[in-house]
C-alpha cells in the first residue's frame, strides 16, 4: 500500500510540474472568465474545462452539477472524503473559491456520455 501511495505521489508531482506550462500556453483572451484557482490548481489534473484526465483515476468534472462539485470539494476539505491529493488541494479553498469553481466547471460541456 505504501508503494502505491509513493507511486501516486510521484505521478502527481510530475503532473503538477509539467501541467502548468500547458495552462500557461493559453492566450490571455482564452483565460478570461476562468477562475484563477481553476487555472492555478485544478487545470493541472482536470484540464481547464474539467474534461482532461491526467491519470486514469482522475475524474472528468466538466459539466457535473454545481451543487455536487461544491459538496465534493467541501468533503475533501473537511476530510469526509479521504483522498490525499484532493484533500490537500481543497484545504486552502475558501467558500467563495468553492462556489466559483463549482459554478465554472458545471458550466462547461460534459464529456461524460450515457448510452441511454
Amino acid at each position: 500500500m505504501n508503494h502505491i501511495k509513493q507511486s501516486f505521489g510521484f505521478v502527481v508531482i510530475l503532473v503538477l510540474a509539467f501541467g502548468p506550462p500547458l495552462v500557461n500556453a493559453q492566450s490571455e483572451e482564452e483565460l478570461v472568465g476562468i477562475p484563477a484557482k481553476a487555472q492555478e490548481v485544478c487545470a493541472a489534473c482536470h484540464g481547464l474545462d474539467g474534461n482532461k484526465s491526467m491519470t486514469p483515476d482522475t475524474p472528468k468534472i466538466g459539466g457535473q452539477a454545481s451543487d455536487y462539485l461544491a459538496e465534493a470539494l467541501e468533503q475533501y476539505k473537511n476530510g469526509m472524503r479521504n483522498h490525499p491529493i484532493m484533500g490537500a488541494m481543497a484545504a486552502g479553498l475558501t467558500s467563495q473559491d468553492i462556489q466559483e469553481l463549482s459554478n465554472y466547471f458545471a458550466s462547461q460541456t460534459s464529456q461524460l456520455f450515457s448510452k441511454y
